[in-house]
């Protein structure tokens, strides 16, 4: 009995099966599409993983040499948008990264715009303003003080005062990008890279040093990176290093003032509780907690203990008693504040025996810590000075901070880095996220 199909039935049925597979594509297409648009508030379809199989049937199909031309063209016009699409979704194709990059574009460019806004608002009322009120003078769109998402972001504003503010573009949803961001009243857009949505938010990380350069050669390049990533900043000095060999109180203060600026900081403070005549005592212990109760940081950064400098060591002790005592209610309740423990000590500076906790990768953020440093020009190498000499005023003393950060860099594979200590064990919630990062297998 003959079984075969004719040859000519072949070359008819492909382009008739292979318009189908392209019309179902097509249709596959369509109902991605409608999804996306129903799940995503941004405004474009955003499937990561598309793969229509039946369009790549249809032009695997019309791969075949076929007669029925006017079929195949009508396959080919059905299984051309799944199967781009598709093309769009593979890894190695910058479509989606194309998308996100200018939502991010627009974002920054729109929270740039509020902040001229705010400024103006400012000047004429003394304060600044809510996204609302910034609607109702119409400065901006009534949909950016809606929480309408827009281009794939939605805007909100925060700690407005008299002197403060800040203005959040967070992803409608985490299909819309990698990044959100803030801006706040010191004009700089920072932002965070995170899975989560509505991660960045205005935090508190702030170091106690002992004189006004500390903090710019241990940490500044940790303090410009979190500033960079939405946190609140600052420094709290304990002396106006008065007792240096270089400079005047009043000088160091112009350059410690200059330096917050590079570092990003939001306050910076000092208690002066006298150079080279720091101690752990009560009276210097309850300016501390003061100070602490009304900033309310939640990481503390400060000297290491073990130091041949006593103002470092009391330094250390001092932190570590005021942010214990802080969280104490009955602890000086004359002052009327409320109280306020710190998460967690962190110790920078500390001797070569001493494995760290973790180290920060801060080759991205070097450069500016070196401007921060030199900001205190009184203090370091300077060919023209004709004062007396001192050890970090001598020429090899910054070279032997900046080899400090290669050092620790190269720990980690990375430039630059700043390195620390804590007593506790740190508590990991993802150690897959901790140990899959990039480390040097011989540190």
């Amino acid at each position: 009995m003959q079984t075969d199909v004719p040859a000519s039935k072949t070359r008819r049925g492909l382009p008739i099966a292979a318009l189908l597979f392209g019309l179902i594509g097509l249709l596959e297409l369509g109902w991605v599409w409608m999804e996306n648009i129903k799940a995503s508030p941004c405004g474009k379809p955003l499937t990561e993983h598309y793969f229509s199989i039946p369009s790549l049937l249809g032009f695997m199909l019309l791969a075949i040499r076929t007669g029925g031309k006017r079929l195949a063209i009508l396959g080919v016009i059905a299984s051309a948008p799944g199967l781009l699409l598709t093309m769009a979704s593979l890894p190695s194709c910058d479509f989606h990264h194309s998308l996100r990059a200018g939502r991010e574009s627009a974002a920054i460019q729109t929270l740039r715009t509020i902040h001229n806004y705010q400024a103006q608002y400012h000047a004429t009322n003394s304060r600044f303003a809510t996204l609302e009120e910034l609607a109702e003078s119409l400065m901006i769109d009534a949909d950016y003080a809606g929480g309408r998402p827009i281009s794939g972001y939605v805007y909100s504003a925060s700690d407005i005062t008299a002197k403060t503010y800040c203005v959040h573009a967070d992803r409608a949803n985490d299909k819309c990008g990698y990044r959100d961001f803030i801006i706040c009243e010191d004009g700089i857009i920072r932002f965070i890279e995170s899975e989560n949505k509505g991660a960045v938010r205005r935090g508190e990380w702030k170091p106690i040093g002992m004189s006004p350069d500390d903090v710019e050669i241990s940490v500044g390049g940790t303090l410009i990176k979190l500033a960079r990533m939405g946190y609140k900043t600052g420094a709290i000095d304990l002396t106006r290093g008065e007792s240096g060999t270089r400079g005047t109180p009043e000088i160091r203060a112009a350059e410690a003032e200059r330096a917050a600026q590079l570092l990003g900081f939001t306050v910076r403070e000092n208690l002066d509780l006298g150079d080279a005549r720091v101690w752990a005592n009560e009276e210097s212990r309850v300016k501390l907690v003061r100070a602490l109760r009304r900033l309310r940081p939640r990481l503390v950064f400060t000297q290491f203990w073990d130091d041949p400098h006593p103002d470092h060591a009391h330094a250390s002790q001092l932190a570590r008693e005021a942010c214990h005592v802080s969280g104490l209610a009955k602890y000086d309740q004359e002052s009327g504040q409320e109280r306020w423990r710190p998460s967690c000590v962190a110790y920078f500076l500390f001797p070569r025996a001493v494995t760290p906790s973790f180290i920060v990768d801060v080759s991205e953020t070097s450069e500016r810590k070196w401007e921060a440093i030199r900001a205190h020009a009184s203090q370091f190498f300077n060919p023209q000075a004709t004062g007396p000499e001192s050890r970090v005023s001598a020429k090899a003393f910054l070279s032997e901070v900046e080899a400090r950060d290669r050092y620790f860099g190269a720990l980690i594979g990375v430039e630059r880095g700043e390195a620390f200590f804590v007593r506790e064990a740190l508590n990991v919630d993802d150690p897959v996220a901790l140990l899959t990062r990039p480390m040097n297998m011989y540190s």
